[in-house]
């Protein structure tokens, strides 16, 4: 995957992938009937679950589609439900891989957690996290043995508001799940590292207004849409960035026109269309 790539322009392609698959839309009509949608996962389920460009489009892009939303709220809850109840606190839920929870927890911290949850879902949520507290008091406990609450935790709210996360950062992180280390890396040892160098900012001037105060407060603590990645520029000056955005332009205008038999005949925009966008989307996906 590149992490240079921004995915604004590819979202409206790998929404419209998601939901074109035959899983998305058993998982949809799961969700509108209220159903488990584990209970007895199909194939086409299956592969929706072990999707590559699903699992890499959700820590890395917010999806503002309400159908999508519906489903993943969905699952959300289902993974929560199920968690004791049919694996067990310490072990996996076998039907669900634990990719799909991890990249879900992953988005659902980039989104700010902004899934809906009813009161039952956020006690049972609740008493996941205390569980977890409990066990983290304990200095001779497995930290190890944790690591499937510790992702259903992390669907809910950040590990970093875990009394004792700090434990989990002095077990070495080779030892956890290749797909709960990024969790750990968001959520706990980049916040470290983003105080460190807070420390060391220097102010040019105090800030001491109430309001003020209250609004660098909140979007330091919930930054939204968080940057998970950051578009590398290949040139050096405003000037030869415009110049080769214009450059590019005519070339796409010319190209564009070369189909219709007359300049005449050619539209004054040319639009992109979803089909062309969408190899395009697998391609710097699958970087």
């Amino acid at each position: 995957m590149d992490g240079n790539l921004s995915t604004l322009f590819l979202i409206p392609a790998i929404v419209a992938l998601i939901k074109s698959g035959e899983g998305f839309q058993i998982l949809q009509k799961n969700a509108r009937q209220g159903e488990d949608p584990f209970t007895s996962v199909v194939p086409a389920v299956a592969a929706f679950l072990c999707e590559p460009l699903l699992l890499a489009a959700l820590p890395r892009m917010p999806i503002a589609d309400g159908a999508v939303e519906e489903v993943l709220t969905h699952m959300r809850r289902w993974i929560l439900l199920r968690f004791g109840a049919v694996s067990g606190l310490a072990a996996p839920d076998p039907e669900v891989p634990a990719e799909f929870i991890c990249a879900l927890a992953r988005h659902c911290f980039f989104s700010g957690y902004a899934f809906f949850a009813d009161e039952n879902e956020l006690k049972r949520a609740a008493s996941v996290r205390e569980a977890l507290q409990e066990t983290l008091r304990d200095a001779t406990a497995s930290l190890q043995t944790l690591e499937s609450s510790l992702v259903v935790a992390s669907l809910y709210d950040s590990l970093h508001t875990l009394k004792g996360c700090q434990r989990l950062l002095e077990h070495p992180m080779a030892d956890w799940g290749e797909a709960f280390r990024p969790i750990l890396q968001e959520q706990l040892e980049n916040r470290k590292r983003e105080a460190e160098i807070a420390m060391q900012l220097a102010s040019i001037t105090t800030i001491d207004d109430k309001v003020s105060l209250a609004v660098r407060a909140q979007y330091e603590e919930n930054p939204y849409p968080r940057w998970v990645t950051v578009p590398s520029p290949n040139t050096d000056t405003i000037e030869s960035s415009r110049a080769d955005s214009v450059r590019v332009k005519r070339s796409a205008s010319v190209h564009a026109r070369c189909r219709y038999s007359s300049p005449a005949a050619a539209p004054a925009t040319i639009p992109f269309r979803l089909p062309g966008l969408i190899p395009i989307a697998k391609f710097w996906l699958s970087i």
